[in-house]
């Protein structure tokens, strides 16, 4: 879209372009990690994560990753809406189809795909 002349002054919603429900994910990235599947519980991040910045240096510390505080790592309020909306989240790509763009990726197949690369990387054990 960036070097598509007809794309010029547009904007696109960008999705993977297929449903996508957490709720439907989390049992299978639990089977996934051999992981037994607990009731969800629901937190606010932005209030949950206001104490653990002396456990993220340490993290930072202990695994020699790049020196940033937490609220650097994430906006916290946001996964709130990300994980747990009180509505269904559907993003169009009608108008981004109408322009040309049809692929899509299978998030599910994408996070196996991230999650083999990982572990192959020994980015977790």
């Amino acid at each position: 879209m960036a070097t598509a002349s007809a794309c010029a002054n547009q904007d696109f919603n960008i999705t993977n372009g297929d449903l996508f429900q957490w709720s439907n994910r989390w049992p299978k990235f639990a089977d996934y990690f051999g992981m037994a599947l607990r009731p969800f519980e629901t937190v606010n991040l932005a209030d949950y994560m206001t104490d653990k910045e002396a456990v993220w240096q340490r993290l930072i510390e202990g695994h020699t990753l790049i020196p940033q505080s937490l609220e650097q790592v994430a906006m916290w309020s946001y996964w709130r809406h990300l994980w747990k909306p009180d509505w269904d989240i559907v993003s169009s790509r009608t108008k981004a189809r109408q322009f040309g763009f049809h692929d899509i990726v299978d998030s599910e197949a994408m996070f196996f795909r991230m999650f083999d690369h990982f572990h192959v990387a020994k980015v977790f054990l």
